[in-house]
């Protein structure tokens, strides 16, 4: 794990997100809110970088052709805690408890690996995950690192 600079960091991982997305035929604003940025969490960011990547891109691919993905940041007892919201199609009570498990998907594309990554690396980051989604109306995933942050 490396210290650095969080809000620094998870705007260079946008800006990427943004490049992508403008290769897409859909307009998704990306909204950055981001109430505290003067501080240093301790994390693998490469692995870090795949779960957030795999989050937003997921994000995107459930809004069907105009909408927004969020990021927010705050900290909290010590904790990093990332929000990465959407206003696409949401997910069914099945689909949410099934989410985070191996081979688990909806995509005809997928491998159902994505999210059980994702969850792993978190939980090597002493993190959790809570997930809450409604059909129609948008997903809201919150990411807790525990006790990663400094200064």
């Amino acid at each position: 794990p490396v210290t650095l600079h969080f809000a620094q960091y998870l705007e260079e991982l946008l800006m990427f997100f943004e490049v992508e997305l403008s290769q897409e035929d859909k307009e998704i604003e990306v909204i950055r809110d981001f109430t505290e940025t003067h501080f240093e969490v301790e994390i693998d960011p490469e692995k870090l970088q795949q779960v957030l990547l795999n989050f937003l891109q997921n994000s995107a691919q459930a809004i069907e052709k105009t909408g927004f993905v969020r990021m927010a940041l705050r900290q909290e007892n010590g904790d990093a805690v990332i929000e990465i919201q959407d206003n696409g199609v949401g997910m069914d009570e099945e689909t949410q408890n099934q989410l985070f498990k191996p081979f688990f998907t909806k995509k005809e594309q997928g491998s159902g690996l994505g999210m059980a990554i994702a969850k792993k690396i978190i939980d090597l980051h002493h993190g959790e995950i809570k997930l809450r989604s409604e059909l129609q109306v948008g997903t809201l995933f919150e990411i807790r690192l525990k006790g990663v942050v400094h200064g």
